[in-house]
């Protein structure tokens, strides 16, 4: 008995050090990666800018639905988190595009995702930058745990699968911040 009261007052501890250490962490971040990829860059932006195509190639997006009713391009995002709001902020074609995500009132996470093609060299850079936020403290714990740039990386790796590639991203801080 003795035994599980430690274990229990163990386990406490732990939840409230890290709900501590949560509330120390800034509620906003940036990261940024990008991939090498040996293609052009027309072929790269028609694959990122298809916002529908999404959920056949990355797994971390399980529906993409166009809501028709929103001003703007807004789609309904489907992931195992639960459904969120993706919304076209800025577009410039083949160049840039802002994207936000919205997961509503109360929401864990959100931000805005810049995609930044580069073309250069033997084929194109492609740049993702996370200016995101996490809201819940143990989030954020886990969050720097798991890495800050654990989604954009299972992104971009699946778009290098997806135009045939096994390019890994890395971490860098981009040129325009």
């Amino acid at each position: 008995m003795r035994l599980a009261i430690r274990i229990a007052i163990g386990l406490l501890a732990v939840v409230g050090l890290a709900g501590v250490v949560g509330l120390l962490m800034p509620r906003e971040h940036r990261a940024s990666s990008v991939l090498q990829l040996e293609l052009p860059a027309d072929s790269v932006w028609v694959v990122m800018r298809d916002l529908g195509s999404l959920p056949s190639w990355w797994s971390e997006v399980t529906a993409m639905t166009r809501d028709s009713a929103a001003s703007g391009e807004r789609w309904v995002q489907g992931s195992e988190w639960g459904e969120a709001r993706v919304t076209v902020l800025e577009e410039e074609p083949g160049r840039r595009l802002v994207t936000e995500l919205d997961a509503g009132e109360g929401a864990a996470f959100g931000g805005r995702w810049t995609h930044v093609p580069e073309p250069g060299g033997r084929g194109v850079a492609v740049w993702v930058i996370e200016d995101g936020w996490v809201s819940n403290p143990f989030y954020r714990v886990m969050m720097h745990l798991g890495g800050t740039h654990r989604t954009i990386d299972s992104y971009l790796r699946a778009l290098a699968r997806r135009l045939g590639s096994e390019a890994e991203p890395e971490h860098l801080t981009w040129a325009g911040e």
